[in-house]
C-alpha cells in the first residue's frame, strides 16, 4: 500500500518540486509589499507604489530576483522579510528616491 501511494505522489504535478518562476517571484513580492504596509499609507502613495519605478520599492526588479535565486518558497520569504525591515531600518520609505 505504501508503495502504491510513492507511486501516484511521483507521478502527480501537484508534487513535483520546480524552480519558481522570475514572475510568480516578483508578484510574490508585491503581495509582500501588500502585506507589510497594509492600510498603513496613505492613498496617494499605495498609487505611486504602482507606477512602474516604485513597483518593486525599495528594491529593483533585478535585485528581488536575485534574493530569490536558487531558494525555495518558505527561504524566500524570509529573504524577503529580513532583507525589507533592514532597509526600512536603514533608511526611512521618505528618503528613498
Amino acid at each position: 500500500m505504501e508503495n502504491q501511494f510513492k507511486q501516484r505522489i511521483s507521478k502527480d504535478q501537484k508534487f513535483v518540486l520546480r524552480e519558481i518562476s522570475d514572475s510568480d517571484v516578483l508578484t510574490l513580492y508585491r503581495r509582500q509589499i501588500a502585506c507589510w504596509l497594509g492600510d498603513r499609507i496613505a492613498d496617494e502613495s499605495q498609487e505611486r507604489l504602482k507606477l512602474p519605478q516604485f513597483q518593486f520599492h525599495p528594491f529593483s526588479q533585478e535585485q528581488v530576483l536575485e534574493m530569490a535565486k536558487q531558494k525555495g518558497l518558505r527561504e524566500i520569504l524570509q529573504e524577503f522579510d529580513a532583507r525589507f525591515r533592514a532597509s526600512m531600518l536603514e533608511s526611512p520609505p521618505d528618503e528613498h528616491p
